[in-house]
């Protein structure tokens, strides 16, 4: 029993020699592949003047720096040094980025990295196959031992306490070489945070660049919308210029010359009544004329900013008297009653002329519209600084799809009037215009059959 208590404790002890030499072993492959890393990179001098030469001209001039770059490269290539060609590559993609050659520097990161991923792969391969080899090497000489050893147990008192010995040697010896690995492993794991925080940062930068350009581009899309889109309104006020000229202007025109000729060749014929009735009929086709064409230069003037504003404290009572003393003629003729609901006392700040074009215009819409024997109501309100001028009808009303095609240029929408007057849709687009130019805004509120109220806002100062 003694026999084999001293042959089983020798076992032991012999496990645990091989135990602690492989890890010495692990441990000088280790700093011996260290150190040939490191010289293989500090070994070639023209190789590190080349890429010190390339960082340090990265910033101000990117081609110097590729130049530099690749000749690092070639010395690199010239002496298969792996690990050299992945750096030089990593410093060209650098100097790439600095000329906004992302995707080919992208391509050049991406290379470096398979590189070192191939470097990394075969190290650890060869590691691997050198620690099977010392392993079993190690294991078939301690098997060796144990079978010789089988015959000198009576030894084994002697030559354990040597083992026990070395062992504590041995363990401390590692224990020194476990804290130098441990320190060294932290310096390496640190250092490849900083790298890897240094290419978190220009991967943000390449983002950023990148979101920049979309920027860019969606803002260039958007001009190139509202190009568009003015280009659509340029071309849409052509055909509703002329199609005004072409067709409203020419019929009050008709209208005109055909009740005067009829005057010229029959004046005798008629009596004073018929005479005064043609009169009246030339009369209000002329008052029609002058209307349309006011709105048309006037529109002319506005596209071609060639009005001048003079926005100045009006009284708002005495402007809409002074139009509706120019509209008489046509409220009387349709015996239109109007109601006046604005205070004396309030002011709007705004240009006269726009401001009498705007009233006069949604005054005349509102006889227009409105039956014969109609009323239509003129009123204000003030809230603030904000004065609204309304003028509402009990006239035919609006759809509320011809609604949408109010104040715009693109829109074709006429009606007729409760008389049959013509209408062009000029009118309303000049006071969007204008009421826009003098800072406000402008709607309507209508209902098929019941009538319409138009509304805008002026500032009172």
């Amino acid at each position: 029993m003694e026999y084999r208590k001293k042959y089983i404790e020798s076992t032991s002890g012999f496990s645990k020699k091989l135990f602690w030499k492989t890890a010495a072993v692990v441990l000088f492959l280790f700093c011996v592949n260290l150190s040939l890393t490191v010289s293989a990179y500090t070994g070639n001098d023209e190789f590190n003047r080349l890429m010190q030469l390339s960082e340090k001209w990265e910033s101000i001039s990117p081609d110097t720096s590729i130049k530099y770059a690749d000749s690092a490269l070639s010395i690199a290539k010239s002496s298969n040094n792996q690990r050299l060609i992945a750096l030089s590559l990593q410093r060209k993609s650098k100097a790439l980025i600095q000329k906004n050659r992302h995707k080919q520097a992208l391509k050049l990161l991406q290379l470096a990295k398979k590189i070192n991923d191939s470097i990394y792969s075969d190290d650890n391969s060869k590691k691997i196959k050198e620690l099977k080899t010392t392993f079993e090497t190690e294991k078939k000489e301690k098997e060796i031992q144990l079978l010789e050893r089988d015959n000198e147990l009576k030894e084994l008192e002697i030559k354990q306490k040597r083992n026990e010995r070395n062992l504590v040697i041995i363990a401390i010896g590692l224990f020194i070489f476990s804290g130098f690995l441990l320190y060294y492993r932290y310096r390496i794991k640190n250092k490849a945070n900083k790298l890897l925080e240094e290419k978190n940062l220009e991967l943000q930068k390449t983002n950023k660049e990148l979101t920049e350009i979309n920027r860019k581009i969606h803002r260039q899309n958007q001009e190139l919308e509202k190009l568009k889109e003015e280009q659509k309104q340029l071309i849409a006020m052509k055909d509703k210029f002329f199609s005004i000229i072409a067709h409203d202007l020419r019929n009050p025109f008709n209208a005109i010359l055909g009740f005067s000729q009829l005057l010229i060749d029959s004046y005798d014929k008629f009596d004073e009544n018929k005479k005064k009735e043609f009169l009246l009929k030339i009369k209000h086709a002329s008052e029609e004329t002058y209307r349309l064409l006011e709105n048309l230069l006037e529109w002319a003037q506005s596209q071609s900013n060639q009005i001048e504003m003079q926005q100045t404290e009006l009284n708002l009572l005495s402007v809409v008297n002074e139009v509706l003393s120019v509209l008489d003629s046509e409220i009387k003729i349709k015996n239109i009653g109007i109601s006046v609901s604005v205070s004396e006392k309030t002011t709007v700040y705004a240009d006269i002329n726009m401001l009498k074009t705007i009233l006069r215009n949604l005054i005349t819409n509102a006889v227009k519209y409105s039956f014969e024997g109609g009323e239509i109501q003129i009123l204000d309100k003030i809230k603030n600084d904000v004065v609204t001028i309304c003028i509402a009808d009990k006239g035919t009303g609006i759809s509320p799809e011809n609604r949408k095609k109010l104040f715009r240029t693109d829109e074709k929408f006429k009606a007729v009037g409760t008389a049959n007057e013509k209408g062009t849709g000029l009118g309303l687009v000049l006071c969007k215009e204008f009421v826009e130019k003098n800072n406000g805004k402008i709607w309507v509120e209508s209902e098929e059959g019941k009538g319409s109220t138009f509304c805008f806002t002026l500032l009172r100062k």
